[in-house]
C-alpha cells in the first residue's frame, strides 16, 4: 500500500510541475477509494476488529486499475521493479503465516461464552487478560474484570472462571481447595474455561 501511496503522489507531483490541469484519472481515482478503504477499517477496528490483510483482498481490483494504467512506464526502472518483488514476497509470507499457518484461538467465543455463563465480576486467565478486556469491551460488557492468575486478589464473589489458554500461559493454576471446587471445564478452540464455585 505505500508503494502505492507513494506512486499516487509521485503521479500528482508530476502534474503539479509540468503545470497540468489537476485531475484525477480513473485508475488515481480507484487507487485513492482502495486506500480510503484500508484507512477506514483500520479506524473502524477500533470499535470492532474488522481489519485483516484477507478482508482488504477486495482493494485489489482498484489497485490492478492503478497499476495497468500508471505503472507501465516506471516499471523499467530497476528500483521500483525490486521493490515491487519485495513487496509481493512479504505479501505472501504475511498472508501465508496468518491464514495457513497460525492456529487462529476463538477470542470472541470465548468472552461471550464468559459473558453468558460467568457471574463475575472476578476472572481469571493464565494468559493475556488484556484480550479477554478488549473483547469484553467490543461485546459492551462492563460487568466481568478479567485478572491475570497469580495476582493476590480477595474474592467477595461467590463464583468465578478460569480461562486456560492452550498456547500457553504463565504456569499458574486455580487449585480446588477447601473453599472453591471446580464445578464444570468446557474447551473452546483455543481455550480451556474452569467454572468453580466457592463454599
Amino acid at each position: 500500500m505505500l508503494f502505492f501511496i507513494y506512486s499516487l503522489v509521485g503521479s500528482i507531483q508530476t502534474k503539479r510541475n509540468h503545470k497540468q490541469k489537476f485531475y484525477l484519472t480513473f485508475g488515481e481515482l480507484s487507487l485513492f477509494v482502495a486506500i480510503l478503504i484500508v484507512v477506514s477499517t483500520t479506524l473502524f477496528s477500533y470499535i470492532k476488529p474488522i481489519a485483516t490483510n484477507r478482508n482488504w483482498i477486495v482493494t485489489l481490483p482498484l489497485v490492478y486499475l492503478f497499476a495497468s494504467e500508471n505503472l507501465r512506464n516506471q516499471i523499467q526502472n530497476k528500483k521500483i521493479l525490486l521493490g515491487l518483488i519485495l513487496f509481493l514476497s512479504l505479501s505472501f509470507i504475511d498472508f501465508k503465516k496468518n491464514f495457513y499457518i497460525q492456529f487462529k484461538e476463538d477470542w470472541r467465543g470465548t468472552t461471550s461464552y464468559l459473558i453468558e455463563h460467568c457471574a463475575g465480576p472476578v476472572v481469571f486467565s493464565d494468559a493475556t487478560p488484556e484480550y479477554i478486556s478488549l473483547y469484553l469491551n467490543w461485546q459492551g460488557n462492563q460487568r466481568l474484570t478479567p485478572t491475570i492468575l497469580g495476582n493476590n486478589v480477595d474474592l467477595q464473589q461467590k463464583e468465578t472462571c478460569v480461562v486456560k489458554r492452550f498456547m500457553g500461559g504463565n504456569g499458574k493454576s486455580f487449585e480446588n481447595s477447601d473453599l472453591w471446587k471446580k464445578q464444570k471445564e468446557t474447551a473452546l478452540y483455543g481455550f480451556s474455561i474452569e467454572e468453580f464455585i466457592k463454599y
